[in-house]
């Protein structure tokens, strides 16, 4: 109950606070038509509120637990489908907000140190810090319906998010390769991990991010 209540307050889709704040409700109904399937005998039904607590049987919380995690996956599927166009651009002024600090941490204070037009100083490990935060973030920022025609993202991403997934796991290794270099506070080494880091996302956006005009 407790899960419950903290869920329900989490800001985002209305559907998808509905449908999570009802899914214990809905896993209850699951287990007890799954017991009801498991344990009773044709026509006598009598014994299915005593047998549960008490039956150990693995078959049985596999079943019962492999039920759940399903009717938990399809409440987020329709939550995403039924978000509105507000929450749809929402969570694209969210994602554009994350780049740009992003874009500021990155390209113009990393990237000024790497080549030479600033000099090192702790600031440029504070901006190496934050890029490692919002590259942490990343998969959090491409919600089914954010690909609104402003935002210019394809909405191949969404489709494979497989992919997706990769190319992350590229940039977030590739961050944390940064930061190391950072640390040390030599310029090569820094020059080095900037253009790394700035390959990987350059893949990303080649690959889902539509052009600028």
């Amino acid at each position: 109950m407790v899960l419950r209540q903290r869920i329900c307050v989490q800001p985002g889709s209305r559907a998808l606070r509905f449908l999570l704040c009802n899914l214990d409700f809905l896993c209850r109904v699951i287990m007890f038509h799954g017991a009801r399937e498991y344990l009773a005998r044709p026509g006598d039904l009598s014994d299915v509120d005593i047998a549960l607590p008490v039956r150990k049987d693995s078959n049985m919380r596999r079943m019962v637990g492999a039920l759940c995690a399903a009717a938990y996956s399809v409440g987020l599927m329709l939550a995403a489908i039924a978000a509105t166009p507000e929450e749809n651009h929402a969570a694209f002024i969210r994602r554009d907000e994350a780049m740009k600090q992003l874009g500021r941490s990155f390209n113009i204070n990393i990237g000024r140190v790497a080549s030479g037009k600033t000099q090192f100083s702790p600031d440029t490990i504070a901006s190496a810090e934050t890029v490692i935060g919002i590259i942490a973030t990343l998969p959090t920022l491409f919600p089914p319906g954010s690909d609104v025609p402003e935002s210019h993202l394809k909405s191949e991403l969404l489709a494979d998010p497989a992919r997706a997934d990769e190319l992350i796991a590229t940039v977030k290794a590739d961050a944390a390769q940064l930061l190391e270099a950072v640390k040390t506070g030599d310029k090569g080494r820094i020059a080095v991990a900037y253009k790394t880091l700035n390959d990987a996302c350059n893949a990303c956006h080649n690959e889902f991010r539509k052009p600028y005009e």
